[in-house]
Protein backbone atom coordinates (compact mmCIF):
# COMPACT_ATOMS: atom_id res chain seq x y z
CA UNK A 1 0.00 0.00 0.00
CA UNK A 2 1.68 3.19 -1.07
CA UNK A 3 1.63 5.65 1.68
CA UNK A 4 0.31 9.41 1.37
CA UNK A 5 2.47 11.85 2.63
CA UNK A 6 0.53 14.99 4.46
CA UNK A 7 2.31 18.43 4.72
CA UNK A 8 1.58 20.19 8.70
CA UNK A 9 -0.53 22.72 6.86
CA UNK A 10 -2.53 20.04 4.76
CA UNK A 11 -3.21 17.88 8.39
CA UNK A 12 -4.20 21.29 10.34
CA UNK A 13 -7.12 21.37 7.29
CA UNK A 14 -8.20 17.72 8.11
CA UNK A 15 -12.05 18.17 9.35
CA UNK A 16 -14.54 15.55 10.77
CA UNK A 17 -18.31 16.02 9.81
CA UNK A 18 -20.88 14.46 11.98
CA UNK A 19 -23.94 13.80 9.77
CA UNK A 20 -27.28 14.60 10.82
CA UNK A 21 -29.27 11.72 12.45
CA UNK A 22 -33.77 11.53 11.55
CA UNK A 23 -33.20 15.10 10.11
CA UNK A 24 -31.49 16.40 13.34
CA UNK A 25 -28.28 18.20 13.45
CA UNK A 26 -25.32 17.84 15.43
CA UNK A 27 -25.15 20.64 17.08
CA UNK A 28 -28.67 19.76 18.45
CA UNK A 29 -28.43 16.10 19.54
CA UNK A 30 -24.85 16.39 20.95
CA UNK A 31 -26.13 18.46 23.58
CA UNK A 32 -28.94 15.66 24.42
CA UNK A 33 -26.04 13.03 24.46
CA UNK A 34 -24.09 14.93 27.45
CA UNK A 35 -27.34 15.49 28.87
CA UNK A 36 -28.20 11.92 28.85
CA UNK A 37 -24.46 10.69 30.02
CA UNK A 38 -24.72 13.04 32.89
CA UNK A 39 -28.39 11.54 34.23
CA UNK A 40 -27.36 8.57 33.46
CA UNK A 41 -23.83 8.77 36.42
CA UNK A 42 -26.03 10.90 38.63
CA UNK A 43 -28.84 7.85 38.72
CA UNK A 44 -26.03 5.34 39.19
CA UNK A 45 -24.25 7.53 42.24
CA UNK A 46 -27.33 8.76 43.86
CA UNK A 47 -30.08 6.79 43.11
CA UNK A 48 -29.52 3.15 42.26
CA UNK A 49 -27.37 2.24 45.65
CA UNK A 50 -30.70 3.09 47.71
CA UNK A 51 -32.71 1.31 45.09
CA UNK A 52 -30.16 -1.53 45.18
CA UNK A 53 -29.83 -1.75 49.02
CA UNK A 54 -32.52 0.02 50.69
CA UNK A 55 -32.45 -0.27 54.43
CA UNK A 56 -30.70 1.03 57.30
CA UNK A 57 -27.56 0.15 59.40
CA UNK A 58 -28.26 -0.83 62.90
CA UNK A 59 -25.80 -0.75 65.31
CA UNK A 60 -26.46 -3.96 67.81
CA UNK A 61 -25.70 -3.38 71.19
CA UNK A 62 -26.23 -5.88 73.83
CA UNK A 63 -25.16 -6.57 77.63
CA UNK A 64 -23.60 -8.72 77.69
CA UNK A 65 -22.12 -8.80 74.50
CA UNK A 66 -21.86 -12.23 72.45
CA UNK A 67 -25.24 -12.29 71.21
CA UNK A 68 -25.78 -13.94 68.21
CA UNK A 69 -28.04 -11.56 65.50
CA UNK A 70 -30.57 -12.63 63.38
CA UNK A 71 -32.96 -10.77 61.30
CA UNK A 72 -35.78 -12.69 59.64
CA UNK A 73 -34.26 -15.95 60.45
CA UNK A 74 -30.94 -15.42 59.10
CA UNK A 75 -27.92 -14.71 61.00
CA UNK A 76 -25.93 -11.60 60.45
CA UNK A 77 -23.36 -11.77 63.39
CA UNK A 78 -22.80 -10.99 66.72
CA UNK A 79 -23.00 -8.14 69.12
CA UNK A 80 -21.12 -5.33 69.59
CA UNK A 81 -21.66 -5.09 65.89
CA UNK A 82 -22.84 -2.71 62.89
CA UNK A 83 -25.34 -4.76 60.33
CA UNK A 84 -27.48 -3.32 57.14
CA UNK A 85 -31.38 -4.42 57.90
CA UNK A 86 -33.15 -4.21 54.98
CA UNK A 87 -36.31 -1.95 54.22
CA UNK A 88 -39.63 -3.58 55.53
CA UNK A 89 -41.44 -5.36 58.67
CA UNK A 90 -38.20 -7.38 59.72
CA UNK A 91 -38.04 -10.03 62.66
CA UNK A 92 -34.91 -9.19 64.69
CA UNK A 93 -34.11 -12.00 67.23
CA UNK A 94 -31.01 -11.66 70.02
CA UNK A 95 -29.91 -15.16 71.54
CA UNK A 96 -27.04 -16.19 73.52
CA UNK A 97 -27.09 -19.82 74.83
CA UNK A 98 -27.73 -18.13 78.51
CA UNK A 99 -30.47 -15.41 77.87
CA UNK A 100 -34.05 -15.29 76.77
CA UNK A 101 -34.21 -14.74 73.60
CA UNK A 102 -35.35 -11.39 72.84
CA UNK A 103 -37.58 -11.12 69.69
CA UNK A 104 -39.18 -7.92 68.36
CA UNK A 105 -41.04 -6.60 65.19
CA UNK A 106 -39.84 -3.33 63.84
CA UNK A 107 -40.39 -1.60 60.77
CA UNK A 108 -37.20 -0.68 58.96
CA UNK A 109 -37.23 2.55 56.89
CA UNK A 110 -34.40 3.06 54.30
CA UNK A 111 -33.26 6.07 52.19
CA UNK A 112 -32.78 6.08 48.22
CA UNK A 113 -31.58 9.19 47.36
CA UNK A 114 -27.52 9.91 48.56
CA UNK A 115 -27.44 6.74 50.46
CA UNK A 116 -23.95 6.30 48.80
CA UNK A 117 -22.72 8.75 51.43
CA UNK A 118 -25.38 8.96 53.88
CA UNK A 119 -26.10 5.77 54.85
CA UNK A 120 -29.59 5.75 57.26
CA UNK A 121 -28.15 4.32 60.61
CA UNK A 122 -29.78 3.44 63.78
CA UNK A 123 -29.16 2.01 67.15
CA UNK A 124 -30.56 -1.35 68.90
CA UNK A 125 -29.71 -1.83 72.52
CA UNK A 126 -31.07 -4.54 74.36
CA UNK A 127 -30.17 -5.55 77.90
CA UNK A 128 -30.69 -9.49 77.98
CA UNK A 129 -32.01 -11.63 80.52
CA UNK A 130 -30.13 -13.99 81.83
CA UNK A 131 -31.54 -17.97 82.76
CA UNK A 132 -28.75 -19.70 84.07
CA UNK A 133 -30.36 -22.79 85.57
CA UNK A 134 -29.02 -25.80 87.21
CA UNK A 135 -29.59 -27.63 84.12
CA UNK A 136 -28.05 -25.13 82.08
CA UNK A 137 -25.26 -24.57 84.70
CA UNK A 138 -24.58 -28.22 84.54
CA UNK A 139 -24.59 -28.91 80.71
CA UNK A 140 -22.40 -25.80 80.44
CA UNK A 141 -19.52 -27.22 83.43
CA UNK A 142 -19.14 -30.77 81.77
CA UNK A 143 -18.20 -29.18 78.02
CA UNK A 144 -15.56 -27.13 79.46
CA UNK A 145 -14.44 -29.62 82.32
CA UNK A 146 -14.42 -32.09 78.93
CA UNK A 147 -12.27 -29.22 77.45
CA UNK A 148 -9.92 -28.82 80.53
CA UNK A 149 -8.67 -32.10 80.80
CA UNK A 150 -8.64 -32.93 77.48
CA UNK A 151 -5.86 -35.03 76.59
CA UNK A 152 -5.83 -34.55 72.88
CA UNK A 153 -3.57 -30.89 73.11
CA UNK A 154 -5.15 -27.66 72.73
CA UNK A 155 -4.00 -26.55 69.14
CA UNK A 156 -6.20 -29.31 68.11
CA UNK A 157 -9.65 -28.65 70.08
CA UNK A 158 -9.51 -24.75 70.54
CA UNK A 159 -11.91 -23.86 73.31
CA UNK A 160 -14.56 -21.44 72.46
CA UNK A 161 -14.96 -18.51 75.31
CA UNK A 162 -17.42 -20.92 77.09
CA UNK A 163 -16.27 -19.91 80.52
CA UNK A 164 -15.68 -16.22 80.15
CA UNK A 165 -19.31 -16.00 78.66
CA UNK A 166 -21.05 -17.86 81.08
CA UNK A 167 -19.67 -15.42 83.53
CA UNK A 168 -19.89 -12.54 81.73
CA UNK A 169 -23.91 -13.51 81.62
CA UNK A 170 -23.66 -14.30 85.07
CA UNK A 171 -22.47 -10.62 86.02
CA UNK A 172 -23.35 -8.37 83.51
CA UNK A 173 -27.38 -9.20 82.46
CA UNK A 174 -30.48 -7.20 83.50
CA UNK A 175 -31.46 -6.72 87.09
CA UNK A 176 -34.12 -9.09 86.76
CA UNK A 177 -31.76 -12.16 85.68
CA UNK A 178 -31.50 -15.50 87.29
CA UNK A 179 -27.78 -16.15 87.67
CA UNK A 180 -25.93 -17.97 90.28
CA UNK A 181 -25.43 -17.24 94.06
CA UNK A 182 -21.91 -16.91 95.70
CA UNK A 183 -22.07 -20.12 96.76
CA UNK A 184 -22.88 -21.91 93.56
CA UNK A 185 -20.46 -20.26 91.54
CA UNK A 186 -17.66 -21.15 94.26
CA UNK A 187 -18.72 -24.74 93.25
CA UNK A 188 -18.78 -23.95 89.42
CA UNK A 189 -15.16 -22.42 89.86
CA UNK A 190 -13.56 -24.89 92.02
CA UNK A 191 -15.17 -27.70 90.29
CA UNK A 192 -13.58 -26.34 86.88
CA UNK A 193 -9.96 -26.16 88.68
CA UNK A 194 -10.52 -29.94 89.78
CA UNK A 195 -10.12 -30.93 86.10
CA UNK A 196 -7.14 -28.45 84.42
CA UNK A 197 -4.77 -30.39 83.56
CA UNK A 198 -2.72 -28.26 80.62
CA UNK A 199 -1.66 -24.42 80.71
CA UNK A 200 -4.35 -23.13 78.66
CA UNK A 201 -7.12 -24.62 81.31
CA UNK A 202 -5.48 -22.97 83.73
CA UNK A 203 -4.77 -19.36 81.69
CA UNK A 204 -8.76 -19.95 81.32
CA UNK A 205 -9.15 -20.57 84.90
CA UNK A 206 -7.16 -17.64 86.12
CA UNK A 207 -9.05 -15.18 83.54
CA UNK A 208 -12.35 -16.63 85.00
CA UNK A 209 -11.01 -15.94 88.01
CA UNK A 210 -10.52 -12.24 87.90
CA UNK A 211 -14.09 -12.10 86.26
CA UNK A 212 -15.91 -13.23 89.52
CA UNK A 213 -13.23 -11.12 91.44
CA UNK A 214 -14.44 -7.94 89.17
CA UNK A 215 -17.78 -9.14 89.08
CA UNK A 216 -17.69 -9.34 85.22
CA UNK A 217 -15.98 -5.85 84.80
CA UNK A 218 -12.51 -5.15 83.75
CA UNK A 219 -10.20 -5.81 86.98
CA UNK A 220 -9.21 -2.83 88.43
CA UNK A 221 -6.88 -2.25 91.15
CA UNK A 222 -9.18 -2.84 94.22
CA UNK A 223 -10.19 -6.24 92.33
CA UNK A 224 -7.11 -7.30 92.15
CA UNK A 225 -5.87 -6.92 95.23
CA UNK A 226 -9.12 -8.61 96.24
CA UNK A 227 -8.68 -11.37 94.03
CA UNK A 228 -4.90 -11.94 95.03
CA UNK A 229 -6.06 -11.81 98.97
CA UNK A 230 -8.96 -14.36 98.18
CA UNK A 231 -6.30 -16.45 96.17
CA UNK A 232 -3.85 -16.52 98.95
CA UNK A 233 -6.14 -17.56 101.19
CA UNK A 234 -7.16 -20.77 99.15
CA UNK A 235 -3.85 -21.02 98.45
CA UNK A 236 -2.84 -21.41 101.94
CA UNK A 237 -5.37 -24.07 102.49
CA UNK A 238 -4.34 -25.96 99.31
CA UNK A 239 -0.62 -25.71 99.50
CA UNK A 240 -0.18 -28.28 97.08
CA UNK A 241 -1.69 -26.25 94.20
CA UNK A 242 1.61 -23.80 94.46
CA UNK A 243 2.84 -26.22 92.22
CA UNK A 244 0.00 -26.52 89.88
CA UNK A 245 -0.54 -22.72 89.26
CA UNK A 246 2.96 -21.07 89.25
CA UNK A 247 3.62 -23.16 86.62
CA UNK A 248 2.12 -24.50 83.20
CA UNK A 249 2.88 -27.99 82.72
CA UNK A 250 1.21 -31.27 82.83
CA UNK A 251 0.76 -32.78 86.30
CA UNK A 252 3.21 -35.17 87.65
CA UNK A 253 2.46 -38.70 88.51
CA UNK A 254 1.12 -38.80 92.33
CA UNK A 255 1.65 -41.47 94.38
CA UNK A 256 0.42 -40.53 98.07
CA UNK A 257 1.76 -42.76 100.90
CA UNK A 258 0.09 -45.45 102.64
CA UNK A 259 -0.16 -42.85 105.38
CA UNK A 260 -2.10 -39.81 103.71
CA UNK A 261 -4.99 -40.23 105.36
CA UNK A 262 -7.22 -38.21 102.65
CA UNK A 263 -10.23 -39.71 104.82
CA UNK A 264 -11.10 -40.37 108.94
CA UNK A 265 -12.13 -43.94 108.08
CA UNK A 266 -10.80 -46.49 110.94
CA UNK A 267 -10.11 -50.06 110.28
CA UNK A 268 -10.17 -53.13 112.63
CA UNK A 269 -13.45 -52.88 114.78
CA UNK A 270 -14.64 -55.94 115.70
CA UNK A 271 -18.45 -56.47 114.29
CA UNK A 272 -21.06 -58.76 112.67
CA UNK A 273 -20.86 -59.42 108.99
CA UNK A 274 -23.66 -58.80 106.85
CA UNK A 275 -24.80 -61.66 104.52
CA UNK A 276 -27.75 -60.66 102.76
CA UNK A 277 -29.01 -64.14 101.55
CA UNK A 278 -27.37 -67.16 103.60
CA UNK A 279 -27.57 -69.11 100.29
CA UNK A 280 -25.12 -66.92 98.01
CA UNK A 281 -21.75 -65.78 99.25
CA UNK A 282 -21.76 -62.31 98.83
CA UNK A 283 -20.95 -60.72 102.38
CA UNK A 284 -20.35 -57.00 103.38
CA UNK A 285 -17.88 -56.60 106.13
CA UNK A 286 -16.85 -53.90 108.71
CA UNK A 287 -14.85 -51.30 108.14
CA UNK A 288 -15.03 -48.76 110.39
CA UNK A 289 -16.56 -45.22 110.63
CA UNK A 290 -16.12 -42.12 108.44
CA UNK A 291 -17.32 -38.38 108.98
CA UNK A 292 -19.84 -37.52 107.01
CA UNK A 293 -20.60 -33.82 107.55
CA UNK A 294 -20.50 -33.90 110.81
CA UNK A 295 -22.17 -37.31 111.43
CA UNK A 296 -19.99 -40.28 112.45
CA UNK A 297 -21.30 -43.64 110.07
CA UNK A 298 -20.14 -46.89 109.96
CA UNK A 299 -19.06 -48.40 106.63
CA UNK A 300 -19.09 -51.86 105.59
CA UNK A 301 -18.01 -52.91 102.42
CA UNK A 302 -18.75 -56.01 99.86
CA UNK A 303 -16.07 -58.92 100.19
CA UNK A 304 -16.68 -59.12 96.45
CA UNK A 305 -17.84 -57.91 93.24
CA UNK A 306 -21.16 -57.86 92.70
CA UNK A 307 -22.47 -60.91 90.21
CA UNK A 308 -24.86 -61.32 87.27
CA UNK A 309 -26.68 -63.68 89.88
CA UNK A 310 -27.59 -60.55 91.65
CA UNK A 311 -27.99 -58.73 88.89
CA UNK A 312 -30.25 -60.80 87.35
CA UNK A 313 -32.24 -60.78 90.60
CA UNK A 314 -32.33 -57.19 89.98
CA UNK A 315 -33.52 -57.08 86.68
CA UNK A 316 -36.49 -59.48 87.22
CA UNK A 317 -38.02 -57.30 89.69
CA UNK A 318 -36.96 -54.21 87.62
CA UNK A 319 -37.67 -54.53 83.84
CA UNK A 320 -36.70 -51.28 82.87
CA UNK A 321 -32.71 -51.92 83.66
CA UNK A 322 -33.50 -55.79 81.72
CA UNK A 323 -31.12 -56.27 78.39
CA UNK A 324 -33.87 -55.54 76.65
CA UNK A 325 -34.86 -51.96 77.88
CA UNK A 326 -31.32 -50.96 76.16
CA UNK A 327 -32.47 -48.82 73.73
CA UNK A 328 -35.05 -47.10 76.29
CA UNK A 329 -32.19 -46.48 78.71
CA UNK A 330 -29.49 -45.27 76.23
CA UNK A 331 -31.96 -42.60 74.75
CA UNK A 332 -31.69 -41.20 78.44
CA UNK A 333 -27.86 -41.40 78.53
CA UNK A 334 -28.41 -43.71 81.48
CA UNK A 335 -26.09 -46.53 79.43
CA UNK A 336 -24.16 -47.30 75.61
CA UNK A 337 -24.39 -49.76 73.27
CA UNK A 338 -23.16 -52.51 74.95
CA UNK A 339 -24.64 -52.85 78.20
CA UNK A 340 -25.34 -56.31 79.46
CA UNK A 341 -23.66 -57.06 75.99
CA UNK A 342 -22.62 -60.62 77.66
CA UNK A 343 -25.46 -61.72 78.59
CA UNK A 344 -27.23 -64.79 77.65
CA UNK A 345 -30.65 -64.65 79.77
CA UNK A 346 -32.02 -68.28 78.56
CA UNK A 347 -28.51 -69.12 80.90
CA UNK A 348 -28.81 -67.15 83.77
CA UNK A 349 -29.72 -67.64 86.96
CA UNK A 350 -29.76 -66.23 90.18
CA UNK A 351 -26.75 -68.15 91.54
CA UNK A 352 -24.10 -66.98 88.89
CA UNK A 353 -21.03 -66.00 90.25
CA UNK A 354 -19.78 -64.23 87.15
CA UNK A 355 -18.70 -60.57 87.80
CA UNK A 356 -20.63 -58.41 86.67
CA UNK A 357 -19.57 -56.51 83.36
CA UNK A 358 -21.40 -53.98 80.49
CA UNK A 359 -22.49 -52.19 83.55
CA UNK A 360 -22.80 -48.15 83.65
CA UNK A 361 -22.20 -46.08 86.90
CA UNK A 362 -25.55 -44.94 86.60
CA UNK A 363 -26.93 -48.98 86.84
CA UNK A 364 -24.86 -49.55 89.68
CA UNK A 365 -26.49 -46.83 91.37
CA UNK A 366 -29.86 -48.32 90.23
CA UNK A 367 -29.16 -51.55 91.43
CA UNK A 368 -27.78 -50.27 95.20
CA UNK A 369 -31.24 -47.96 95.06
CA UNK A 370 -33.15 -51.64 94.88
CA UNK A 371 -30.95 -53.41 97.61
CA UNK A 372 -31.46 -50.46 99.96
CA UNK A 373 -35.08 -51.10 99.79
CA UNK A 374 -35.37 -54.92 99.36
CA UNK A 375 -32.98 -55.94 101.55
CA UNK A 376 -31.84 -52.84 103.75
CA UNK A 377 -34.69 -51.11 105.01
CA UNK A 378 -35.06 -52.35 108.44
CA UNK A 379 -31.50 -51.74 109.36
CA UNK A 380 -31.47 -48.03 108.48
CA UNK A 381 -29.00 -48.88 106.22
CA UNK A 382 -28.33 -47.34 102.85
CA UNK A 383 -26.05 -49.01 99.46
CA UNK A 384 -23.95 -46.54 97.84
CA UNK A 385 -20.66 -46.77 96.26
CA UNK A 386 -17.35 -46.18 97.53
CA UNK A 387 -15.86 -43.04 96.63
CA UNK A 388 -12.24 -43.67 95.53
CA UNK A 389 -10.75 -42.23 98.22
CA UNK A 390 -12.33 -44.74 100.63
CA UNK A 391 -11.85 -47.38 98.31
CA UNK A 392 -8.04 -46.24 98.17
CA UNK A 393 -7.83 -46.23 101.85
CA UNK A 394 -9.77 -49.68 102.45
CA UNK A 395 -7.59 -51.40 99.15
CA UNK A 396 -4.28 -50.54 101.37
CA UNK A 397 -5.57 -51.54 104.13
CA UNK A 398 -6.96 -55.18 102.87
CA UNK A 399 -3.38 -55.26 101.21
CA UNK A 400 -2.48 -56.85 97.87
CA UNK A 401 -1.59 -60.01 97.25
CA UNK A 402 -0.57 -59.50 93.22
CA UNK A 403 1.82 -62.70 94.14
CA UNK A 404 -1.65 -65.26 94.08
CA UNK A 405 -2.93 -63.68 91.40
CA UNK A 406 -1.36 -64.79 87.62
CA UNK A 407 -2.23 -62.78 85.00
CA UNK A 408 -5.31 -62.97 83.35
CA UNK A 409 -5.09 -61.46 79.97
CA UNK A 410 -6.01 -65.18 78.46
CA UNK A 411 -8.52 -65.83 80.82
CA UNK A 412 -10.91 -62.65 81.10
CA UNK A 413 -12.79 -62.08 84.12
CA UNK A 414 -13.00 -64.47 86.56
CA UNK A 415 -15.56 -65.51 89.02
CA UNK A 416 -15.70 -63.51 92.06
CA UNK A 417 -13.47 -64.34 94.98
CA UNK A 418 -11.37 -66.71 92.82
CA UNK A 419 -8.18 -65.70 94.58
CA UNK A 420 -7.37 -65.31 98.08
CA UNK A 421 -8.74 -62.51 99.98
CA UNK A 422 -6.67 -59.76 101.50
CA UNK A 423 -6.15 -58.83 105.07
CA UNK A 424 -9.67 -57.88 105.27
CA UNK A 425 -11.34 -60.24 103.78
CA UNK A 426 -12.36 -58.23 100.45
CA UNK A 427 -11.59 -59.85 97.41
CA UNK A 428 -9.69 -58.69 93.79
CA UNK A 429 -9.08 -55.23 95.37
CA UNK A 430 -6.89 -55.76 92.62
CA UNK A 431 -7.88 -56.69 89.52
CA UNK A 432 -10.73 -58.97 87.91
CA UNK A 433 -12.76 -55.38 87.25
CA UNK A 434 -12.06 -52.07 87.78
CA UNK A 435 -14.76 -50.67 90.07
CA UNK A 436 -17.03 -47.59 89.55
CA UNK A 437 -16.81 -44.98 92.73
CA UNK A 438 -19.95 -42.26 93.65
CA UNK A 439 -17.45 -38.92 92.70
CA UNK A 440 -16.42 -37.60 89.72
CA UNK A 441 -12.78 -37.86 88.40
CA UNK A 442 -10.68 -34.30 88.90
CA UNK A 443 -7.15 -33.97 87.57
CA UNK A 444 -6.15 -32.61 90.27
CA UNK A 445 -8.54 -34.25 93.28
CA UNK A 446 -5.20 -36.03 95.07
CA UNK A 447 -4.00 -32.13 95.69
CA UNK A 448 -7.21 -31.09 96.57
CA UNK A 449 -9.55 -33.14 97.50
CA UNK A 450 -10.56 -31.94 101.43
CA UNK A 451 -11.60 -28.58 99.72
CA UNK A 452 -13.45 -29.45 96.56
CA UNK A 453 -17.20 -30.49 96.29
CA UNK A 454 -17.07 -33.85 94.69
CA UNK A 455 -20.10 -34.07 93.19
CA UNK A 456 -20.24 -36.77 90.26
CA UNK A 457 -23.09 -34.71 88.49
CA UNK A 458 -20.29 -31.84 88.30
CA UNK A 459 -18.06 -33.54 86.10
CA UNK A 460 -17.87 -35.93 82.91
CA UNK A 461 -16.27 -38.49 83.31
CA UNK A 462 -16.59 -40.84 86.69
CA UNK A 463 -14.03 -42.08 88.83
CA UNK A 464 -12.59 -45.80 88.53
CA UNK A 465 -10.34 -47.75 91.30
CA UNK A 466 -8.74 -51.81 91.08
CA UNK A 467 -7.60 -52.44 87.62
CA UNK A 468 -9.00 -55.22 85.16
CA UNK A 469 -8.12 -58.81 84.07
CA UNK A 470 -6.19 -57.24 81.74
CA UNK A 471 -3.77 -55.46 83.30
CA UNK A 472 -0.76 -57.26 85.06
CA UNK A 473 -0.30 -58.25 88.54
CA UNK A 474 1.14 -55.01 90.24
CA UNK A 475 0.54 -52.81 87.37
CA UNK A 476 -2.31 -50.92 89.25
CA UNK A 477 -1.43 -49.65 92.74
CA UNK A 478 -4.26 -48.63 95.36
CA UNK A 479 -3.47 -45.13 94.47
CA UNK A 480 -3.63 -45.60 90.71
CA UNK A 481 -6.39 -43.53 89.21
CA UNK A 482 -8.52 -44.08 86.47
CA UNK A 483 -12.14 -42.66 84.95
CA UNK A 484 -14.78 -43.17 82.46
CA UNK A 485 -17.83 -41.42 81.14
CA UNK A 486 -20.63 -42.70 83.60
CA UNK A 487 -22.16 -44.10 80.87
CA UNK A 488 -19.67 -46.45 78.99
CA UNK A 489 -20.19 -50.15 79.50
CA UNK A 490 -17.10 -51.86 79.01
CA UNK A 491 -15.42 -55.61 79.79
CA UNK A 492 -13.55 -54.41 82.41
CA UNK A 493 -15.29 -52.26 84.66
CA UNK A 494 -17.68 -53.45 87.58
CA UNK A 495 -18.74 -52.79 91.00
CA UNK A 496 -19.16 -53.16 94.62
CA UNK A 497 -21.30 -51.40 97.08
CA UNK A 498 -20.78 -49.96 100.67
CA UNK A 499 -23.12 -49.73 103.30
CA UNK A 500 -23.47 -46.62 105.62
CA UNK A 501 -25.90 -46.54 108.46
Amino acid sequence: MKRISLTEEELNEQKVTLKPVMGIQPETYIKYVYIFLFALAFFLVFFLPGIMKNGTYYQFTTTPDGASVYVDDMRLGATPGRYFVPRGMRTITLKTPYHEIWSEEVKVKGRIFGSLFLKKKGTLEVPLTARITEELTEEQLELTASWFSSDEGYTSQPLPPLMQDFLKANFRSSEDSETLNPEELKAYMTTLLRTASKGNAYRQWQEGFGLCASKGMVPGFGNLISGALEAASFLAENPGLMILLSQYHELPEINLPASAGTTSISFGPDGSLYQPLSSDPLRFIPMGTKNFSGEIKTLLLADREITKGWYFRFTQENPGWAPSAKDALKAQGLVDENYLSDWEVTALTETNQEPLRYVSAYAAEAFNAWFTEKYLSPSGMTAILPDEWEWQEIALANGLISRDRPSQKNLGALEAGSYLPGGLGLYDMEGNLWEWCRNGFGMNDSYMYNSLPQDAALLPDRAVRGGSWANTPGQVKPDTRGSQPASWCTAYIGFRPMLLF
